[in-house]
Order: structure tokens, then sequence, then C-alpha cells
């Protein structure tokens, strides 16, 4: 075991040594002068305090301390200027959340983890005009955003599930990581679209193919629309992953509507519309304004059109809820729709952004993995998790606060968030893990505060 200070000074000299080099990307000189090869990094360290959360005894937790350290390393290529390959790691060092309620190494002790992930795997081809492409076709794994003013609720298409909905934020991740294939397109300038083939690797039924339509239209400076569509899990690799008629042995995952009996499944359809008004050009002689100023916004989504009746064919009230049936159905709208509005508040150029967003989602049952990713070993099912904790009216409302200031030509930043959101606690599963599971925000006086200082080039 590393002791305390020494583990402190380590991690300080890792974020060190991720703002030590010097700025500008690093160009390699290759032997073929048709290869522009290039490096990049980033490290950031990210620290943070959640208020009044629950331990994994159901005993309240007032202040809850998180830390990450980040380390991000990237090599991009950039072929006969049309293609493009990129390929980037990022490895983490952090510190569990504790699951409290008994010193068992399955509820957790405190330490550091250490984890690695693919950041960025893909090759890119350009049609066209290299400066206006008509088409540009990108294979691989890839971060996708399609609303560039949301910086935290929101994202809806990529960040959701169906049956059951359920919602994903991380702090200052407010995109995507897709791995398939895009097509992209911009007509005039004006018109942007692109056509995503993207397959489950974050939650089951993993493997299955979702076909995504994304579209914007800009008129001017002023106003941006988009829309958008997912047939999420629409291509199967094992249908009985997918509809799980037969994995679990009982009624659960059953249904009865006019006589007919029917199954849950994960397959569906989600459909999403935004906004964004910036009414700074209105204004051309001020000067006064920073770039993301003044800017409203805002998105909706439904997620899942085909309803589902519940499943209620049991006493919930005297089973606590620990019945695997679907006690309240997918066959009301208003428990679909999230719908997130926000402003970025005028700061005179003192600071890069300042937005407030505030998000309302009616969903009446637990957003919660547990079913859905296999809770200890569990098949993976299309049904809410049911735990009584408290009624779930009360996290209808969600908001968040976000503030960025870059310094040094955009090499080294501060960036502040305080929110109530769809986060998850970052800590060890077990078989009992379902509080990693379901969103830790689900009290009214349930929120968060975590900076992030960065440095990249």
């Amino acid at each position: 075991m590393i002791p305390l200070k020494s583990r402190t000074v380590a991690i300080i000299l890792l974020w060190l040594s991720a703002m030590a080099p010097s700025f500008g990307r690093i160009d390699i000189k290759t032997a073929d002068s048709s290869i522009d090869l290039g490096v990049t990094t980033a490290g950031w360290m990210t620290t943070g305090q959640y208020r009044n959360l629950f331990s994994n005894s159901d005993k309240p937790i007032q202040l809850q301390w998180l830390q990450q350290e980040f380390l991000d390393f990237g090599v991009d290529a950039v072929i006969n200027k049309r293609i493009k390959v990129v390929g980037a790691l990022e490895g983490e060092m952090w510190q569990n959340a504790p699951k409290g309620g008994a010193s068992s190494q399955s509820y957790y002790v405190w330490r550091y983890n250490s984890t690695f992930i693919v950041d960025k795997a893909y090759g890119e081809y350009t049609f066209g005009d290299i400066n206006a492409p008509f088409l540009d076709i990108t294979v691989g794994h890839f971060p996708f955003k399609y609303n560039p003013d949301v910086r935290n609720l929101g994202e809806y298409l990529f960040r959701s599930g169906t049956y059951p909905a359920y919602l994903i934020n991380n702090f200052d991740e407010p995109f995507a990581r897709l791995t398939g294939i895009k097509f992209s397109s911009d007509l005039a300038g004006r018109l942007h679209q692109d056509l995503i083939v993207s397959f489950a690797t974050d939650f089951p039924p993993y493997g299955d193919a979702s076909i995504s339509y994304i579209g914007n239209c800009s008129f001017g400076n002023l106003f941006n629309v988009g829309w958008g569509a997912q047939w999420a899990n629409l291509l199967s690799v094992d249908e009985s992953q997918t509809t799980p008629e037969n994995s679990v042995g009982n009624t659960d995952i059953m249904y009865v509507q006019n006589g007919d009996t029917g199954y849950y499944t994960f397959r569906g359809i989600k459909l999403m519309g935004r906004f964004s008004f910036d009414p700074k050009p209105l204004f051309p002689k001020t000067d006064l304004f920073g770039e993301e100023d003044c800017r409203l916004y805002g998105e909706a989504a439904i997620l899942g059109l085909q309803s589902y009746p519940a499943n209620d064919s049991g006493s919930y009230a005297t089973e606590g809820y620990s019945t695997q049936k679907n006690l309240w159905g997918y066959d009301t709208l208003a428990y679909k729709i999230p719908v997130v509005l926000g402003f970025n508040v005028p700061t005179f150029k003192l600071l890069d952004v300042l937005g407030a967003e505030v998000e309302w989602y009616g969903c009446k049952y637990p957003d919660n993995l547990a079913y859905v990713d296999g809770k200890g070993g569990s098949p993976s099912l299309p049904l809410p998790y049911h735990y009584v904790r408290q009624p779930y009216d009360f996290d209808n409302w969600k908001w968040s606060i976000y503030a960025k200031k870059m310094f040094a030509h955009d090499h080294f930043g501060v960036i502040v968030q305080c929110a109530r959101d769809h986060s998850r606690l970052q800590s060890l599963q077990d078989d009992n893990a379902y509080y990693e599971l379901e969103e830790a925000q689900t009290l009214p006086n349930q929120w968060y505060w975590m900076t992030k200082l960065v440095a990249q080039f």
C-alpha cells in the first residue's frame, strides 16, 4: 500500500507531467511528405463533493468527496488531405465511493483504482472539395456530439435507453463515444446531416446495431434547429437478449394486452428536436459579449414511441417492489419525454461560458440500470428496477450550472460545475451494487459540485 503522502505526491506529479510539455500540436516529420503526422495529449484533475447521498445500507452520507486524475494521449495522421486516422488512449486514476453498511470487501474499502479506455480509434475519408466536402465517412470508435450548446443535460439520443428509459450524465462529457460507421454531409454550408450505424458496447444487449439520423439547419448565425431519430437495437445479434422471452422462467417479462401475451423488449424508436437562438447578430456594433454569451437553447426527446402496458399482477405494496414485474408500464407518453432548457449568462468575456440548464423528466420509475446491466450476474432485462427508498416524483426536476475559462490559447483551463443531474457514483460493483447503477441525486436536497483543472496541447 502506497503511503498517503507519497500517493498524493504521485498524483500531483502525474497531473503536472501532463501540463509540462510545450504548447502546440507536435508535428512528426515522416519520409512521405503526403502524410501529416502529429501527437496530442491532455491531462486533467477533477475533484468535488456530493451532498446528502445514501450509502448502500440506506444511511445518509452528508459529504462524499470524489477525486479523479486523467491522462489522454493521441496520435493522428492525415494522408493526402483526404484520409485521417486517429488513435487515443485515456487513463484514469480514481477513488471509489464507499458503500457503507459493512466492513467486508464486498461493501468496499477506500482505495485508488486505475483504468484505461480507448478514447478514439477511427478512420475518416473525405469526398469532394477538401475545403467544402459534400461527404465524410468515419469508421471505428469516435466521439459524437450533435448539440453544441448543452454542457451537461441533453444529448438524449445517444445517452439514454428506451425500455426502460434511463439517462446518463458525466461531468464535462456532454457527448457519446460511438462504435460504428458515420456518414456526414453538408449542403451549402447550411444543412448538416449524419447517418450513423452504431453498435452497443456500453450497455446490453451488446452488439446490437442502432440506426440514427440527425440533421440541423442554420439560419445565419441567429437561429439553428435540429432534429433526429434513432431505431435503437434495430438489428439484433441475439434476439433472445434483445427480447428475452425465455431467459427468466417466470412471467415478469410478459404483459397482457387485449387478451394477447407480449414480451418487453429493448428495441425502440427515439425522436429528438432542438433549437438554439443567439441574439448577438442583432447587435453587430456591440463588442461587449463573448462568443457564447446570451445563447438560449433547448432540446426534447421521446424515449420510445411504442407503448407497452404494465405487468402489475402482484401485490407490490406488500412485496416492497422486490418483484421484477413492470409495475409502471411503458404506455404513458409524459413518462418518456425529457426536456432541457439552457441559457448562457453574459459574462462580458470574463468567462468563456457560464451556462445554466434546467430539465424536466416525469418518469415515475427509478433511473436505475440494475436490471439492464444484469445485476449480480442475472440476465439483462428491459424492466425498471423496483427499489423502494422514496417517491420518485421527487427527481422530476434537474439543474446544472457550468462555468469555464481557458487560458494561453486554450492550453490551460478551469471548469466548475454545480448540478443535480443523472450522474452515478463511480465505485467497485458487486452483487448488491444497485446504488452505483442508480442515479445519485433522487431527492431535492441532493446535489454536487465539481472542479476540473486541465492542460492540453
